[in-house]
C-alpha cells in the first residue's frame, strides 16, 4: 500500500461479521460502510464517524421512500422528529435523509439515483436471495424527474461542502 498512497479501498463491513474482518479493515485503514436505512435509530444514533462511506441505501435494499413508507407510523414520526430536531426540515423525508447523509462526517456519500428522484418500490434494483425479474430490471427511462431536481441537488451538494463552488 505504500506504493499507492492515494488508493482508496472500501471494506464491506456490513451484517454479521467475524472480528477478523474488522481487524483487517482497521489494520489497513480501509474505509468502512454505513447504510442509513440500517443504522437510522432516532432513539440512539451512533456517533458519526469519519473514514467511511455512507449510503442512503444500496442496490440490495429498498429505495429510501419505499423503506420509509413501510415503517410503522410511530417510527416514522420519531424519525421525522429526530431530523427536525437536528435542523432537517424539508418537505420530504427523503430529502431530509439525503441532507443528513451529506452532512455526515463520512469521507464519501453515495446517493442512489432512485433516492434523488424520490422513486418508490418499483425502482428497487435487487432482492437478495431471489432470482430473475424484477431484479436488475429498473431503468430510469425518463430524465424529466432528474432534470426537475438538478438545481436542488447541486444546492444540497454545495451546502454540504461535497462539491466546490464554481
Amino acid at each position: 500500500f505504500k506504493q499507492y498512497p492515494n488508493l482508496t479501498i472500501v471494506a464491506e463491513d456490513l451484517g454479521d461479521l467475524r472480528p477478523e474482518v474488522l481487524e483487517l479493515r482497521d489494520h489497513y485503514k480501509f474505509r468502512g460502510m454505513r447504510i442509513v436505512q440500517f443504522t437510522f435509530d432516532p432513539e440512539g444514533m451512533e456517533e458519526d464517524k469519519t473514514h467511511l462511506l455512507v449510503y442512503t441505501g444500496t442496490h440490495d435494499n429498498d429505495t429510501t421512500y419505499s423503506w420509509y413508507c413501510k415503517q410503522p407510523a410511530s417510527l416514522r414520526r420519531k424519525m421525522r422528529q429526530y431530523l427536525w430536531k437536528h435542523g432537517y426540515r424539508k418537505h420530504s423525508f427523503v430529502d431530509d435523509v439525503i441532507d443528513y447523509s451529506l452532512d455526515s462526517n463520512a469521507d464519501m456519500v453515495i446517493i442512489p439515483m432512485s433516492d434523488w428522484i424520490h422513486a418508490g418500490r418499483q425502482a428497487r434494483l435487487n432482492m437478495p436471495g431471489s432470482v430473475g425479474a424484477p431484479n436488475w430490471m429498473w431503468r430510469m427511462k425518463d430524465l424529466r424527474a432528474f432534470a426537475k431536481r438538478i438545481k436542488q441537488i447541486k444546492l444540497d451538494l454545495l451546502q454540504a461542502n461535497r462539491i466546490n463552488h464554481d
